[in-house]
């Protein structure tokens, strides 16, 4: 079906969107401009045409078919068909609806599905992590996020595993090393926040701090800069981290990495000013 826009014929005043021809837009016109739905008006002769259409939208009976209308202002847009062209029409549309629902139907049913397989790893998760099963509890996180690679939209599909990364991320913390969470974040983790958060979240389980969780603790961290090694505002991150804890040899060893790699922390005067400063703080207690 070829579609014209805008179209105008002769004194007709009427723009025109529609697949008739010229002729067959003089045609229909002579149908329809006795029409009182059409709401037409016309000036007087000299003072030029001015025709107004209210809303209108109907279908007209022409030729072998008929026409479906719609228009506003002083534009009017025609579709014509025959009615075997209709027939077919409205059989495919009826067919996409179809089609639609099934769809819709499968989604319900995959959705449905998925909810019943997650909540139940979920509970399983929380069981054996509530009687110290770390080994089963890292196994069936693996398989809730096999699962989530399964949906089929992608932007639901990401949403998803960023939601259920960051879930297991807090569910690590509480195992007794550090060991699976780096594991899981070498398979799963997509940026080095979530190195970050599972290094917070290990410390914040651990309050008791000491040398045994600070060994955890950098065992992530160097995990993540081996991973993120161009990553300067990871390197500070854990070069803070080590000085708020006043283990400053640490913050020295990790800027020392930063200057190493030639990384910026985005302050004036970088990794080289923040290892003096530390070093300075260290002699300063005479460590």
């Amino acid at each position: 079906m070829d579609l014209r826009k805008d179209i105008t014929v002769g004194d007709i005043p009427i723009v025109w969107t529609t697949n008739l021809s010229d002729d067959e837009i003089r045609e229909f016109y002579a149908v329809i401009v006795s029409d009182p739905d059409l709401g037409a008006s016309k000036a007087e002769a000299g003072q030029g045409a001015l025709f107004t259409l209210r809303f209108y939208y109907k279908t007209v009976e022409f030729k072998d078919g008929y026409c479906l209308c719609h228009g506003f202002g002083n534009h009017l847009g025609v579709i014509y068909r025959t009615d075997q062209e209709w027939e077919l029409w409205e059989a495919r549309r009826a067919e996409r609806e179809e089609l639609k629902d099934e769809q819709e139907r499968e989604r319900l049913a995959e959705a449905a599905l998925f909810k019943g397989q997650d909540d139940y790893l979920r509970q399983e998760i929380h069981d054996r992590l509530s009687t110290g099963r770390y080994a089963e509890t890292h196994a069936l996180l693996d398989r809730r996020f096999a699962l989530r690679n399964e949906i089929t939209d992608e932007r639901k599909q990401d949403a998803s595993l960023w939601q259920l990364r960051w879930e297991a991320v807090e569910m690590f913390s509480k195992f007794p090393t550090a060991d699976a969470g780096i594991e899981f974040l070498e398979k799963h983790g997509k940026i080095s926040y979530d190195y970050m958060l599972l290094a917070k979240q290990y410390h914040f389980r651990k309050t008791t701090g000491g040398e045994k969780t600070w060994i955890e603790i950098e065992k992530i961290y160097r995990a993540a800069t081996a991973k993120y090694a161009n990553d300067g505002p990871l390197v500070k991150h854990i070069c803070l981290f080590w000085e708020r804890q006043s283990e400053l040899h640490r913050a020295v060893e990790f800027c020392q990495l930063g200057i190493d790699r030639g990384l910026k922390d985005d302050t004036v005067n970088g990794f080289p000013g923040r290892i003096k400063r530390l070093r300075k703080k260290l002699g300063n207690l005479g460590l």
